[in-house]
This record gives structure tokens, sequence and C-alpha cells, in this order.
């Protein structure tokens, strides 16, 4: 089987992705759900509703038809410190799956596509979201201070520049390190391949997903739990397209995660406007392995974003 799978797409060139994978086995692994909680102290702070509206065309680009097209997304995390999902509606039946770190897929089975057909798959999603990040109870604090892909902490590029930029206390540390990285790092525009933040840190150079790598680096070095997380930044309800996806850092700090966005240039403000699909974790403990976004169980399928 092949699949063909995203990270995001490039608006500049086509929203047509073709990236095949072989290695990602469809299945329907259901696992324990350990979802951030908030604490019971502390009222509901999502006053903000959001209503955020995607959908993706997959066609059959071959002569003959595909049976048992199988598609699946992420849909918007179900609880973060900025975030609550209340409803998602899909115009086609599908099973979610729930990760331990609070990420969810719908999984959708399409049926037949016939000779150059296409199916629709549209969302619309309710969110309540938070102009301030609400305080949520951390989980297993300890996955958020390891070595993972493309977070390289072992290496002493990484630990050296970890150490210039400690400050007297967790909070000023990551402001040193947003400054180093929205300052130092030269924002390239979108790259196909994640380079990770050893690349960003030595080369100057990368996409938003380096500038997120590279604070998560550097913080989870100096004890800071970090990761990172990709999703939807827009200020107003509306349709999103592929240029509107984006990938940004959170650190947890005094009991909630805060966005720490080099690239954007926005630390810790704005949160409303961060619409979260993934927490990122490695491809081997993923719900949809590398994908950003997507996967869909045929080489012969194409998607673009509506």
């Amino acid at each position: 089987m092949s699949i063909l799978v995203s990270r995001y797409w490039n608006p500049r060139i086509s929203t047509t992705l073709t990236l095949s994978l072989s290695v990602v086995a469809w299945h329907f692994l259901v696992v324990v759900f350990e979802q951030e909680s908030k604490t019971a102290d502390k009222p509901n702070q999502y006053q903000q509703q959001r209503i955020l509206r995607f959908s993706y065309e997959i066609s059959n680009s071959q002569s003959s038809a595909i049976k048992n097209a199988k598609f699946s997304s992420y849909l918007p995390v179900l609880l973060m410190s900025n975030q609550q999902a209340i409803d998602i509606k899909a115009s086609q039946k599908f099973k979610e799956q729930k990760s331990r770190s609070g990420n969810r897929v719908g999984h959708f089975d399409l049926g037949v596509i016939p000779p150059y057909g296409k199916k629709l798959v549209s969302f619309v999603a309710k969110i309540d979201m938070a102009e301030k990040a609400n305080v949520v109870n951390l989980n297993h604090p300890e996955k958020y201070l390891k070595e993972e892909s493309y977070i390289e902490l072992s290496h002493p590029a990484i630990t050296k520049l970890s150490q210039q930029l400690k400050g007297h206390s967790d909070r000023q540390s990551i402001e040193r390190i947003y400054q180093w990285a929205s300052k130092r790092i030269q924002y390239v525009g979108y790259t196909s391949q994640d380079k990770g933040a050893l690349y960003a840190i030595q080369h100057l150079r990368g996409d938003c997903t380096e500038y997120m790598y590279t604070v998560v680096a550097l913080a989870r070095v100096l004890g800071i739990p970090a990761r990172g997380v990709g999703g939807y930044v827009y200020q107003h309800n509306q349709v999103v397209s592929p240029e509107d996806y984006h990938n940004w850092a959170e650190v947890y700090l005094d009991g909630a995660w805060h966005i720490v966005d080099a690239q954007k240039k926005n630390l810790m403000v704005n949160t409303e406007d961060y619409i979260a699909l993934r927490i990122l974790s490695d491809a081997s403990v993923s719900l949809l392995g590398s994908s950003h976004r997507f996967v869909v169980a045929n080489n012969q399928l194409t998607i673009k974003m509506r």
C-alpha cells in the first residue's frame, strides 16, 4: 500500500500534493485518551467562539476506478490553554481516533472514486478561544523535555546557545530565546522538508517549522516544558486556505501553555488567533506518521484545498 501525505501546501506553487509514502500503516488503533484538563478552581475563560471551515478535494487522476478510497485528516485539538473544541461536522461520515496528547483524527471511507472522479470532504468546526492562556493540568511533563527528531537537545551547539540565553527566571529565559530566534533566524518562506533546530541554529535560516523547533529545543535544554503545534492562524471566522497553515511553539509557564511564535513575532499574545490541529510528536507515535495534516491511502489520489 502507498500513502499520500502532506506537510503543508506551498501556495506559491500548487495546492495539489503528490508526495507518496509507503511506510504508514492504515489502521484504527484505539488508545487511552489523556487530554489536558482545566483545573477545578478556574472558571471557563474560552469566551470567543470561532467557526473554522475548510475542505479537501480528493481526485482520482487515473483512467480506472479506485476502490476503497480512504482519507484521514487531523481535527481541531479538543483542549488547549487557548482553545476548547465544541463541535465538528463533516460532509462525509467519519470515525474519530484520539491520542494521548489530545490530537484527533477523522478517518473517512470514501468508497469508489470513478476514473478522473472527485470527492469533496468539507469541515465546519466550532471552537471557543481564549484571549489569555488558561491554566491546565500538565500530564507527563517529561515528554515535553526529551530529545526528539529535529529537537537535538544533546548537540553542543544547542546546549551552548541555551546556556547563553538563560535568564534569571524561566520567563526571562523564554523572552531571550524568543528574541534570539525572531532576530537571528532568516525566514525563507515555505520549504518542503523539516530541517530542525540544529539546522536553524547553524544556518540561521528556515521556515516557520525551524523557528518552532529552535524555540522548543532551547527551552527544553533549560528544563522548561515546550512543544510544537500546527494549525491555522487567522483573526476572523473564515474559510481557511493553505497559506493560513502554520507551525509555532508553546512553552509551559505558571500552569499554562503560552504561544511563542518567533516567525510571526508573537510572544504570548493574540492567543485567540491560533487554532491547533496537531500537537507535534515523533512520527513513530503520531496518529498520521510524518504527515502534518492528512493521509490518503493511494498514491493515485491527489488533494487540493478548496
